[in-house]
């Protein structure tokens, strides 16, 4: 029936974009969901699996397999154990979707693609308005009295936490739709960047903001140069997880974000503690620089014998994915997780061509991004892996363009 009434899609699952800012773990339900319906039709039309015998496959099963062998080192094997399993249930549910999506006929995911553009406008929109609230409590405040809603219900300057995962769950969904946009138009596309720049500004997510600026750059080197933006990205991406140790133990390099660090990415936080913060998960990372101390381990974070230079238990833990990753799986388990990130992307490039793979590299700097100077890096990561995950398995599930 769906398939027969096209135009039925985006009414049926625009709805679920309320769910990408309010609801950031809804992203593995829909994986999952959409991997059964996957092995249902496996099991009923027996696809070929072919394509699993490739270097992309590869370097994530072995990304995995050293997620499992981290538990063993770990300082945290049963939480470190649990997260190896659902990263890698969610690897299996997303490949099972992905050959699911790789069945279906041209048209048929014409119609996917037109469901979700919808669906992430919706995200985007309430994600926004949701980061807003915090400064419009006085102006919801009589609404909310009126219908009878609960007081607290405007009081959403107490739940920072809530409106940092939505900013940076509803940046991925904006920016991985601002490339269809720029295609459209190009001038929408510019006021509707400035505008949700403003939003972030205003909101009190120091790191949405950070994501949307890095995001903004990265599409406009596209636009200047896709052929040389892919490599310039992977360098940059290799650099940072090797010069991030050098920044967090030196002072001199450290010392002078306390004085030149615009005003707007120091509210709400004390650069200073963020800084002790960074300078004490170095000094560990040192201690196991080549496994680490096991996947998860620096989430409050606590062991015997340790100073903890004066890092109050409830922040102690990295506040940036770079470090985050070194200290978890070391250099050796970063490089794989480099490796199970750039290779498809690799094959992207050279399958369908650049324009391709920087629209797939651009959501992925953005969750870089949100994710360097915070602490709801998981969480983050999550459902930004459900977003990138979905681009790739339409990239992939396109015929690639012939070659003259």
């Amino acid at each position: 029936m769906i398939n027969q009434r096209a135009h039925l899609l985006p009414l049926l699952l625009s709805p679920l974009g309320l769910l990408i800012p309010l609801a950031p773990r809804s992203g593995p339900l829909l994986v999952l969901l959409l991997g059964i319906a996957g092995l249902v039709h496996y099991g009923r039309r027996r696809p070929s699996l072919n394509w699993l015998q490739s270097p992309p496959i590869y370097s994530l099963g072995l990304f995995l397999a050293y997620l499992f062998l981290s538990t063993i080192w770990s300082v945290t094997p049963e939480r470190s154990f649990e997260q190896a399993f659902r990263l890698s249930a969610l690897a299996f549910f997303g490949l099972a979707a992905f050959s699911l999506v790789r069945s279906l006929s041209a048209a048929q995911r014409d119609n996917v693609v037109k469901c979700l553009i919808p669906a992430l406008l919706i995200g985007i929109v309430t994600g926004s308005i949701y980061g807003l609230l915090q400064y419009t409590g006085a102006f919801v405040r009589p609404l909310a009295d009126f219908v009878g809603l609960d007081p607290t219900f405007s009081q959403y300057h107490h739940q920072k936490l809530n409106i940092a995962k939505a900013m940076l769950v509803t940046n991925l969904a904006f920016f991985s739709l601002l490339p269809w946009l720029w295609q459209r138009q190009k001038a929408l596309a510019i006021c509707v960047y400035f505008i949700f720049l403003a939003v972030c500004f205003s909101s009190d997510s120091q790191s949405s903001l950070v994501a949307c600026i890095i995001g903004g750059a990265v599409f406009a080197l596209g636009q200047i140069s896709e052929k040389w933006t892919p490599k310039l990205i992977a360098v940059a991406l290799i650099l940072g997880f090797l010069l991030v140790l050098p920044l967090t133990q030196s002072p001199n390099l450290s010392a002078p974000l306390t004085k030149n660090l615009p005003t707007v990415l120091k509210q709400g936080a004390s650069v200073k503690l963020r800084l002790k913060v960074y300078k004490f998960f170095g000094d560990q990372i040192l201690t196991r620089p080549i496994l680490g101390h096991g996947l998860e381990a620096g989430v409050k974070y606590a062991a015997p014998n340790i100073d903890y230079q004066g890092v109050p238990q409830n922040i102690r833990t990295p506040h940036s994915i770079l470090l985050q990753a070194l200290f978890d799986l070391g250099y050796l388990g970063s490089a794989l997780m480099l490796l199970a990130l750039l290779w498809p992307i690799k094959r992207i490039y050279v399958m369908h061509g650049p324009h391709m793979a920087v629209a797939l590299l651009l959501p992925l700097c953005v969750m870089i991004a949100a994710t360097l100077f915070n602490f709801v890096i998981w969480r983050t990561w999550i459902p930004g892996a459900t977003i990138l995950a979905g681009l790739f398995i339409m990239i992939q599930a396109h015929k690639p363009p012939e070659k003259t």
